[in-house]
């Protein structure tokens, strides 16, 4: 595995350990590197696996697997994120028993692929089916997960027919086979599902030599979107730019629109804040890109969907800013219940303007007038202070 095939650094993997992943080094030096060391944290060790999978030894290629299975499983999930490669996470889904909490969190990361997230839904239990067929913006991303809910007997069809709906609406909803299969068995086989989804270069492997063949791409996550998409810019646009940067996206699917959610630029972000698809919008927000402009803007725009505001106040640190928790009271979109909760935390002036706010509910205004009176009136009428 040369430097130019394989991007050691942003696995994290140390520079002195490098040399002895290339297929030229020792096969004694890669099955060291495989097991790794008490220096080595686990975030490179799983870069290192990663290295080493594809490895031409099979001897190299089973101790690697023996590696990855051994981590515990509380140490691979504190090392792996919104921003862990989408190599090493189809890694951890090919390598690693299947696990729900496990398969759980990695159905919450952008950077899942379809096809491990294919997989995951296909050898999910029924607690992990509920959770898959109500994450609207991985179904977006990968409507086939659909179709392997419903070849999984473990899916209930309450729980299927709901992902269905949410599909349907969104015109997504891909076809599958006019029967279910039977009762459900008693444990997914790790290994077992989706694995032709992935390359192969042969016709299949050895339970004993996992990696073999396995072909995993290590291109940037961004690679698919252009670069006046993602790179932040710090001018504005023109507006034959911006035109021309709302054809691209508008021509893209509602599953693309959500993934470049999660990498656009400023420019983009205003965009797709507005898009019709009102996921696409909640998937902005959701990404940690917003800057704290951007977040008291949407905030206080009077025509974003009441779900983006929702989750803008599910979000603590934006909540701790004041200027948000007014421009969310003032919002006639905000839904009530987050609203009444806010007015709690209004200084006077913004208290008052609460109280003779006749846009936002009545129920916000009320609550306004009720607390002004008992922070600011007197018995007699006066106001104190």
């Amino acid at each position: 595995m040369s430097e130019e095939t394989f991007p050691f650094e942003r696995y994290g993997i140390p520079a002195a350990l490098i040399p002895a992943l290339s297929p030229e080094a020792p096969v004694a030096a890669r099955l060291a590197a495989a097991r790794g060391g008490p220096d080595l944290d686990v975030g490179a060790l799983l870069g290192v696996c990663l290295a080493l999978a594809q490895d031409p030894a099979p001897e190299v290629r089973q101790a690697t697997a023996a590696a990855l299975r051994g981590i515990p499983e509380a140490q691979v999930l504190g090392a792996i994120g919104q921003s862990t490669p989408t190599a090493l996470l189809d890694l951890l889904v090919l390598g690693r028993e299947p696990s729900l909490r496990l398969d759980a969190f990695l159905m919450t990361l952008r950077n899942t692929s379809d096809a491990s997230a294919i997989r995951i839904a296909e050898r999910a239990d029924a607690e992990l089916c509920q959770r898959v067929a109500a994450n609207r913006e991985r179904l977006l991303m990968t409507p086939r997960i659909y179709v392997a809910l419903h070849g999984n007997p473990a899916c209930d069809e309450r729980t299927l027919d709901r992902a269905a709906s949410f599909l349907r609406m969104n015109r997504l909803l891909p076809e599958a086979p006019a029967t279910r299969p039977g009762a459900a068995p008693a444990a997914a086989a790790p290994g077992a599902g989706a694995l032709e989804m992935f390359e192969l270069d042969g016709p299949g492997r050895a339970d004993d030599d996992l990696f073999h063949g396995l072909d995993f791409e290590f291109s940037e996550d961004m690679a698919s979107f252009s670069w006046e998409m993602t790179d932040e810019r710090g001018d504005s646009l023109s507006d034959e730019e911006m035109n021309k940067l709302e054809k691209k996206i508008g021509a893209m699917s509602v599953g693309q629109r959500v993934r470049l959610a999660h990498v656009g630029n400023k420019q983009v972000r205003g965009l797709l804040l507005r898009d019709r698809n009102k996921q696409v919008a909640v998937a902005v927000v959701k990404s940690g890109r917003l800057t704290d402009g951007e977040v008291a803007a949407v905030a206080a725009n009077r025509n974003i969907e009441d779900d983006v505001l929702r989750e803008v106040a599910t979000n603590r640190e934006w909540l701790r800013k004041y200027p948000v928790q007014v421009a969310l009271v003032n919002n006639p979109k905000t839904p009530p219940s987050i609203g009444v909760r806010l007015v709690n935390s209004m200084q006077k002036k913004d208290l008052q303007d609460l109280t003779r706010n006749h846009n936002i509910t009545s129920v916000i205004r009320q609550t306004a007038i009720r607390l002004f009176k008992q922070k600011y009136r007197s018995e007699g009428g006066q106001e104190k202070g």
